[in-house]
């Protein structure tokens, strides 16, 4: 497929830590080219492809961070300190629907991905 006709996201404006060890990077950018990153670095220094469509978002004055990984996790887990012999006693239509929420409150914290332990 020719890069001209390919779609890419251009994110700007913001601090961006690549999780590489080094320190964040200062009014960064970070080209997306369909769902694979293609490049990160401080603004000026990426190669925009040339006559590409971008559809370019400022994030300006945000962080951007790669997303976290939490290898050890519940996500039947009410959280009101029941152990295992009464959970298993909730309707599994229930611990479903806590195991969605648990995720989706995962997620919005920046972890996007588990290990469930059940």
């Amino acid at each position: 497929m020719d890069k001209k006709s390919q779609d890419f996201t251009l994110l700007t404006g913001s601090k961006i830590i690549d999780g590489n060890g080094g320190r964040p990077i200062e009014d960064g950018v970070l080209l997306i080219e369909g769902d694979e990153i293609k490049a990160v670095g401080q603004k000026g220094s990426i190669p925009i492809p040339e006559g590409a469509d971008i559809n370019e978002i400022d994030y300006h004055g945000m962080t951007l961070l790669p997303g976290l990984i939490d290898c050890h996790v519940h996500l039947i887990g009410i959280g009101d300190g029941r152990s295992g012999d009464e959970l298993s006693r909730v309707p599994d239509e229930v611990l479903t629907l806590q195991a969605a929420q648990n995720a989706e409150a995962h997620l919005f914290s920046g972890v996007t991905t588990v290990r469930d332990l059940g």
